[in-house]
């Protein structure tokens, strides 16, 4: 993996922690709408599938 995508990897990974500890407070709509907003972005980072991506098989 390369040195960039690793530390944004961490750096979003790092964001999402943050978040998370902060919203306690939040209505449960507005934390569950933030969290899969941040899961998304994690996987954007590490390049994984995304929600709503078709997969092919061969």
């Amino acid at each position: 993996m390369s040195q960039k995508k690793e530390e944004a990897q961490e750096a979003i990974y790092a964001g999402i922690a943050r978040v998370a500890g902060e919203m306690k407070d939040w209505t449960p709509d507005t934390q569950a709408t933030m969290l899969r907003e941040l899961a998304a972005a994690y996987r954007m980072a590490a390049g994984g599938q995304q929600p709503g991506s078709s997969i092919v098989t061969q």
